[in-house]
């Protein structure tokens, strides 16, 4: 599936250069692995919430 392709090289490139940027707004930079710890707190926190993990995927596949 797509997504699962674009969750695969998202944890490669975390893997790879954990410290590089991954995003930059205004004055705020964070790195790959800053991202993907907050993405991780977030989707665990959706999922405790009861959201499905269909929902997810979709989500997942937007870019949201």
């Amino acid at each position: 599936m797509k997504e699962e392709l674009i969750v695969k090289r998202f944890e490669n490139q975390v893997a790879i250069s954990p410290e590089s940027l991954a995003v930059s707004c205004g004055r705020l930079s964070i790195s790959y692995d800053q991202l993907n710890r907050r993405v991780n707190l977030l989707a665990n926190y959706l999922i405790e919430k009861g959201v499905k993990k269909t929902l997810l995927s979709l989500l997942s596949f937007l870019g949201l």
